[in-house]
C-alpha cells in the first residue's frame, strides 16, 4: 500500500470518526492541512485546556485499540510527542501560511510536487470552510487551497517593511485613553481559568509582538494564582483586555519564587551517571571489576532499553499496558517518561536513565489497570525513587508536606493527559508500597541482551 494510499484512508476513516461529526468544518481543515504535511513543517497550537503546543510536524499514529488519531511532533531538543487530535483547539492552529505578512512575495510547492507557485501574497480567507490563499501573479490573480499545498516547501522571498516594535491600543472600556505597546512594559490582561469557566485579570510583562495575516499577536508573561511565570499568547478580542499596570511592574519586581517540588528536585541531585550509581542484587558476579556486586549504571544503558521500546517518551499515560509496571519522571514542562520495567535489574529504565539531562519535577513507579467490566481505568503510582524522592526527604529544611505536594501534583497531571486524550472514568491511587516490588530477575536471553553492550560489560562483568 503507497503512502498517498496511506494518508487518503487516514483522511476518510477520520472523517467518519465520531470525533469528527462532534466539530465543527474549522477542525475538519485542520485535518485536511494535517493530511499528507510534509515532516519538519513547524506548528503551533493550543490544547482545549490552553496548553501552548510547538514543533516540527513528525507523522499521523493511529491507536487502534481506542480508535484515537495522534499528531506526533519533534520538539527541539529531539524528543517526540503525541496529542490527540481532538484535544485540540482548531482555531488556534498555525502553520508557516498563517504567518504570511500581505504584499509580502512567497514561493510555495503543492503537496504532490507538481504545482509550483510564485508570486505576491494578497490575503488568506475561509471559503466553505476551506482555507484559501490569493496570490497576484503577472497574469492576475488566482486562488488556492491551503489543504493541498506544502507548507514546508514555503519561502519568503521579501516582506513589506512594517514597525513591528509596538502595537497603538485603542482607548476602551479597559484604557481611558489610548497608549503605544512595547515590549519589556508591564499590563495586565484578562486569562480564561478553565478550572472556574470565566475570566480572571493576571498581571504581565510584555515580551514581543508578532505580526501575521490574522492579526496582532502579543507575547505576554504572566504570575498566574500560584506564583509562577505562565507565557501566554494575547491575540484577537483578547487584545481589548490589555491595558498598562503599574501594579504588574510592583508584582514582577517582588515575586518570591515559590517552595514547591520542582524549586527542591532542581537541586536534587546531579544528572550524570557514573558506574556509583548502583545497587546490589540477586544473580551479578562478584569479581575484582565489581568487588561489591553491584550493579552498575551508566548512560549507555538507555540505549538498551529504547532499542526494545520500553521507554516512552511524550506520550500520554493512556497508552501504558494494561498490568505492566514502570519507573516514570514528570519533567519540568509537565510532560511524562515512561520506563517499562521487565525484571528486578531495572536496566536503562531507572530514574536517571528516563531523565538525561532534563529538569525532573518528579519521580516514582506506576501501573495502569483496567476494569474488564467496567473498562474503568486506574493508574496506581508512588513517588518512590532512590536518585530524588528519598535523597531529597534526607535534606535539612524540606518541608514535612513535601511528598504529598508531589504526589498531588503527579496525580493532577495524569487525570489531565489522560483524559485530554479521550478516557473516561479516570482513576488515580496514590499508594506509599513499593509498586515494582517482587519482580523476577531478568532470564537468561535478558542477560545476553545486556552483555551485547560494551558499557553493561565493561562495568557488570568480569568477561
Amino acid at each position: 500500500m503507497n503512502l498517498k494510499f496511506k494518508r487518503l484512508i487516514f483522511l476518510f476513516i477520520f472523517l467518519l470518526s465520531h470525533q469528527a461529526f462532534s466539530t465543527c468544518p474549522s477542525f475538519i481543515e485542520m485535518v485536511r492541512r494535517v493530511d499528507g504535511m510534509k515532516p519538519g513543517t513547524p506548528l503551533s497550537m493550543r490544547s482545549n485546556n490552553g496548553e501552548i503546543i510547538q514543533g516540527s510536524f513528525n507523522s499521523i499514529y493511529r491507536d487502534p485499540g481506542s480508535n484515537i488519531s495522534y499528531i506526533a511532533l519533534n520538539g527541539k531538543n529531539g524528543s517526540l510527542t503525541y496529542h490527540p487530535l481532538n484535544s485540540i483547539t482548531h482555531s488556534s492552529f498555525n502553520a508557516p501560511l498563517d504567518n504570511v505578512s500581505q504584499g509580502s512575495k512567497i514561493f510555495i510547492r503543492s503537496k504532490s510536487g507538481r504545482t509550483q507557485i510564485e508570486g505576491e501574497f494578497i490575503s488568506k480567507s475561509t471559503v466553505n470552510g476551506e482555507d484559501i490563499i490569493t496570490i497576484k501573479h503577472q497574469i492576475g490573480e488566482k486562488s488556492y487551497r491551503v489543504a493541498r499545498l506544502d507548507e514546508k516547501s514555503l519561502e519568503v522571498i521579501n516582506t513589506p517593511v512594517k514597525d513591528q516594535s509596538g502595537l497603538f491600543l485603542r482607548p476602551n472600556q479597559f484604557r481611558s485613553e489610548g497608549r503605544w505597546l512595547n515590549p519589556g512594559e508591564y499590563v495586565s490582561v484578562e486569562v480564561l481559568d478553565q478550572r472556574l469557566g470565566k475570566s480572571l485579570r493576571y498581571p504581565g510583562k510584555v515580551i514581543e509582538r508578532r505580526f501575521g495575516v490574522n492579526g496582532d499577536e502579543i507575547k505576554v508573561d504572566i504570575i498566574n494564582s500560584r506564583g509562577r511565570l505562565e507565557t501566554h499568547i494575547v491575540s484577537g478580542r483578547q487584545l481589548d483586555t490589555l491595558r498598562h499596570s503599574s501594579t504588574s511592574a510592583k508584582a514582577f519586581k517582588s515575586r518570591i519564587l515559590i517552595n514547591e517540588p520542582e524549586e527542591i528536585f532542581s537541586k536534587a541531585r546531579s544528572t550524570e551517571l557514573t558506574r556509583n550509581s548502583g545497587r546490589r542484587v540477586n544473580g551479578l558476579d562478584i569479581s575484582e571489576v565489581n568487588p561489591k556486586g553491584y550493579l552498575n549504571n551508566h548512560v549507555d544503558f538507555t540505549q538498551i532499553a529504547k532499542a526494545e521500546k520500553r521507554i516512552i517518551d511524550g506520550f500520554v499515560p493512556n497508552l501504558l499496558e494494561d498490568g505492566a509496571k514502570y519507573t516514570y519522571i514528570l519533567k519540568e514542562d509537565r510532560s511524562f517518561v515512561f520506563g517499562r520495567v521487565d525484571n528486578s535489574w531495572e536496566v536503562g529504565v531507572k530514574h536517571l536513565n528516563l531523565a538525561g539531562k532534563n529538569p525532573v519535577v518528579a519521580a516514582g513507579e506506576i501501573t495502569k489497570k483496567i476494569d474488564p467490566i467496567t473498562k474503568e481505568v486506574k493508574f496506581i503510582f508512588n513517588t518512590e525513587s532512590g536518585s530524588y524522592t528519598k535523597s531529597i526527604l534526607q535534606r535539612r529544611g524540606v518541608p514535612s508536606d513535601y511528598e504529598t505536594k508531589m504526589s498531588k501534583m503527579v496525580e493532577r497531571e495524569l487525570i489531565s493527559k489522560a483524559e485530554d486524550a479521550g478516557s473516561i472514568k479516570i482513576k488515580t491511587e496514590y499508594t506509599k508500597d513499593p509498586i515494582l516490588k517482587g519482580l523476577d530477575p531478568p532470564s537468561l536471553d535478558d542477560l545476553a541482551k545486556y552483555c551485547r553492550n560494551k558499557k553493561f560489560r565493561e562495568f557488570n562483568s568480569s568477561n
